[in-house]
């Protein structure tokens, strides 16, 4: 989420690719799981860096 607009990724990794691409650009921005995902989760802007050097799960 950036700018008050949400972005569906298909996966955490195509999430991870477009919050770097955004970081970069110099969005603040957050990231959780899509409406009706369980378990669900929230990544806040301050734990943003660290989310994004761990290793993505694979589904």
């Amino acid at each position: 989420m950036y700018g008050g607009m949400s972005v569906e990724c298909s996966d955490e990794a195509g999430a991870k690719k477009l919050a770097t691409k955004l970081r970069r650009k110099g969005y603040r921005l957050a990231a959780r799981t899509a409406d009706g995902v369980s378990p669900s989760w929230r990544i806040d802007p301050e734990e943003l860096d660290e989310w994004l050097s761990r290793e993505t799960k694979a589904s």
